[in-house]
């Protein structure tokens, strides 16, 4: 796990996403399916998400609960 980190625009990125998809597929036990990974945090996972669910003016049900907490 001690590498450095590999420049996104080298060639070596592309192999070393390969090792990683194959990873994911199994950690979820598939060879049929190709992983979509969102790189970015999980408030992006949730934008991308509502925006390629929800279309211009569909109605939506949205809920703020202003309590922060942590685990200890």
């Amino acid at each position: 796990m001690n590498r450095n980190n590999e420049n996104h625009r080298t060639p070596a990125i592309t192999a070393l996403t390969k090792t990683l998809l194959d990873d994911v597929k199994k950690i979820f036990k598939t060879t049929s399916r190709i992983p979509f990974l969102i790189p970015t945090t999980g408030i992006g996972a949730w934008e991308s998400a509502l925006t390629n669910t929800l279309s211009l003016g569909d109605r939506s049900v949205f809920f703020n609960w202003p309590i922060q907490f942590a685990l200890d």
